[in-house]
């Protein structure tokens, strides 16, 4: 058995305040962590699969994403829409497609293993555009990538 304890803040002045003992900070539900460890699948949601935005399903041929998007706008909602499927396909297809020139990119909040740092590594590669990282990002990304990432936006 878990036992979570949680202390509810109370309003100290005026008139409707809340029975319950004074807190000097904002409640810390950190603790609720031990619920959500309980081994009880019955409780929860099964996990979230994004899906493939539909007018990009079934085109995986090289170009496919630049020639849905002369056709309109495609509108993607993540978590919900796919981030592989949509967004990082538009950065691998732009870094491998001659015809573009430059792809400009800041990089934030992104995992180690995103397929984002590989596709501007290559578009770095043949000279295309600018890649900043933030500090965040930096520390985030390995260090040899971010490195390697910089050195290639500085010689393009």
């Amino acid at each position: 058995m878990v036992v979570v304890p949680i202390v509810a803040p109370r309003v100290v002045r005026g008139e409707g305040a809340l029975p319950g003992p004074a807190v000097a900070s904002l409640l810390d539900l950190t603790c609720l962590w031990q619920i959500a460890g309980i081994d009880r699948p019955d409780l929860k949601d099964t996990p979230w699969e994004p899906r493939e935005p539909a007018r990009l399903m079934g085109s995986d041929e090289q170009g496919d994403m630049f020639a849905e998007i002369r056709r309109g706008d495609i509108l993607v909602h993540h978590p919900y829409d796919s981030f592989e499927a949509s967004v990082a396909r538009f950065v691998q297809e732009a870094a491998d497609d001659p015809d573009v020139v430059t792809i400009e990119q800041t990089l934030y909040r992104t995992s180690g293993d995103t397929p984002m740092v590989p596709a501007l590594i290559r578009a770095a590669e043949r000279g295309k555009g600018t890649v900043e990282l933030s500090p965040e990002e930096q520390q985030a990304v390995d260090g040899a990538i971010a490195g390697e990432l910089l050195d290639l936006a500085e010689s393009a």
